[in-house]
């Protein structure tokens, strides 16, 4: 292959893999984008199930009332 068409055909790749990465870096910050909506919405969720838990524990622990006797 001739010198010039070496480097040419070399400097074509190189343009190509520098386009890439920059779509690759794009798409990873879009990723990390989701990523961190994803785990505001889990810790959203933790601390509903969390709130849950203390007012289930809360509700199990309340002695139950009886009903007034009708008889007395």
């Amino acid at each position: 292959m001739h010198p010039v068409a070496a480097l040419t055909e070399a400097n074509a790749l190189v343009g190509f893999l520098q386009n890439r990465n920059l779509m690759l870096a794009h798409d990873l910050l879009s990723l990390k984008g989701e990523n961190d909506g994803y785990r505001q919405r889990i810790n959203g969720l933790v601390e509903q199930v969390l709130t849950l838990e203390a007012q289930i524990k809360e509700l199990t622990a309340a002695p139950i009332a009886s009903e007034p006797d009708e008889e007395a």
